[in-house]
């Protein structure tokens, strides 16, 4: 699924692309961030930055699991400004695209990764549901490296 264009909320006006998701919609798990930082937004991936080679390195220690063996996406699509967190009115304006994901997903397991995530999708149907914090948070927080890796270990692929 891409997105091509979009101005349904303020977001557009200072994203340089939307981040549209990566990953096979038979992926092992579906990873969903909050919204799209400054490397993801000149690179126009999801998780490229310094928080994603975390995120990947804990996944293939934890999981055995590589960026290819993910579908990963966000909350939002586009980056807010200063990488502030996403406003109520701009998930709910992702909120049918990230639905619409979903629902065309085969993978059972979804991994919300943040706050913002994890609150904006408690339940899915037909899908296992995991929380555990954004992995930015671990690096500027190492002591939380122990809480992300706890959670991974929780996580059941089948």
């Amino acid at each position: 699924m891409k997105i091509l264009s979009c101005n349904s909320c303020r977001l557009c006006e200072t994203r340089t692309q939307i981040v549209n998701p990566i990953g096979p919609k038979d992926a092992k798990v579906i990873l969903i961030g909050e919204a799209p930082g400054t490397n993801e937004d000149k690179g126009g991936e999801p998780f490229i930055g310094r928080s994603g080679k975390l995120l990947f390195k804990l996944l293939e220690e934890e999981l055995g699991l590589k960026r290819e063996d993910c579908y990963i996406t966000n909350t939002v699509k586009c980056r807010p400004p200063n990488n502030r967190k996403p406003k109520k009115d701009e998930i709910e304006a992702c909120s049918g695209i990230l639905k619409l994901e979903l629902d065309y997903s085969k993978v059972p397991v979804i991994i919300t990764l943040g706050r913002t995530a994890g609150d904006n999708l408690i339940n899915y149907q037909n899908k296992k549901v995991y929380k555990t914090l954004h992995p930015a948070a671990a690096l500027y927080r190492t002591s939380l490296m122990s809480k992300i890796r706890e959670d991974l270990k929780g996580v059941q692929l089948n």
